[in-house]
């Protein structure tokens, strides 16, 4: 569905290209915004991704397709995944995680061995732990984000 949406706003003319959306979440959103901005349709050729004390499990699809992308065209029908894509190492897609040291809901290890394996793939990712925050965003967050897009859309 999200494909979906950037589809519409292409075809509307509300962005110019791919290049110019960016998804992001927190917490069960963050992983949402790694699972579509690594495995949809647009993977690879958004602005960028932003993951806020969040994680991808090893056993997700899209983290199995990417780390086995010959095996991306083999997966039966049954556990296929529309619009899933192996990662593109020239891909230029940056990928921001953020994680508060203190979060005792969703451990800032998780979110790390997330970004390390996705780096370790070829992916420009960057892992920031913050300094005594739980589950939670605070001002630095919002401003590193606010970095990202500015910085991929040369603002």
């Amino acid at each position: 569905k999200i494909d979906g949406i950037i589809d519409k706003a292409l075809e509307e003319k509300l962005v110019s290209s791919p290049s110019r959306i960016f998804v992001g979440g927190f917490s069960q959103g963050g992983c949402l915004a790694l699972y579509i901005g690594l495995s949809g349709k647009y993977q690879g050729n958004l602005g960028g991704i932003f993951c806020c004390s969040g994680f991808l499990p090893n056993t997700t699809f899209a983290i199995s397709n990417i780390v086995n992308p010959k095996e991306a065209s083999t997966v039966s029908e049954e556990t296929e995944s529309p619009g899933v894509l192996s990662f593109d190492s020239k891909s230029k897609q940056p990928v921001l995680m953020l994680h508060g040291d203190s979060d005792s809901m969703v451990s800032c290890q998780w979110g790390e061995a997330t970004a390390k394996r996705l780096s370790n793939l070829g992916m420009k990712v960057s892992f920031e732990k913050v300094p005594n925050l739980e589950h939670q965003l605070n001002g630095h967050v919002i401003d590193r984000i606010i970095y990202l897009i500015k910085s991929q859309m040369n603002y």
